[in-house]
């Protein structure tokens, strides 16, 4: 499935662009997959049965304004799609 951002919340610390609705994925799964500057993926198992996926994209407030965040959750979920179409793990 193509991921697109569907909504932004704003917390004191956070930008944070979700991806998926929360009700595809087992409550009590999210956690942090990886951490690379100031961008962090949150994945959850979905109820599917399809493993972990993405569910969110967070952005410290502290390293990017909103603006910059946008971009580079723009890119980010480019770059997840473009794995996924080739077949490749998005998540690795």
């Amino acid at each position: 499935m193509k991921l697109r951002i569907l909504e932004w919340k704003n917390t004191t610390t956070l930008y944070i662009a979700t991806v998926q609705p929360l009700d595809r994925f087992i409550p009590g799964t999210m956690h942090e997959l990886k951490r690379k500057g100031p961008e962090i993926w949150m994945v959850g198992r979905l109820k599917s049965g399809g493993g972990d996926d993405l569910y969110a994209l967070g952005y410290r407030k502290y390293d990017l304004d909103f603006e910059e965040a946008k971009q580079r959750a723009t890119a980010a979920i480019e770059r997840y799609n473009a794995l996924y179409e080739a077949g490749r793990d998005p998540l690795a």
